[in-house]
């Protein structure tokens, strides 16, 4: 659109900057996780063992998030 001259205004694409993403794959899954598994399965996550199969972004925040709430992670 900038090269057509269709864009009047400054716009930054958000959705893929480096920034975002390991925002949200480190921090966003940490609540989305844990909401998922209690909504799913009603049962309380602490004393529990969770294995966490990849260690990027996601499955630093997933580990984490399940540790916090006291489960037993590999």
């Amino acid at each position: 659109m900038l090269k057509q001259d269709k864009l009047k205004i400054p716009a930054i694409n958000v959705n893929d900057s480096v920034t975002k993403s390991k925002f949200d794959n480190l921090y966003g899954c940490r609540e989305s996780l844990i909401d998922g598994i209690k909504r799913a399965t009603d049962i309380m996550i602490a004393g529990k063992v969770a294995v966490v199969a990849g260690y990027g972004d996601v499955g630093k925040g997933s580990a984490r998030a399940l540790r916090n709430f006291g489960a037993r992670v590999l």
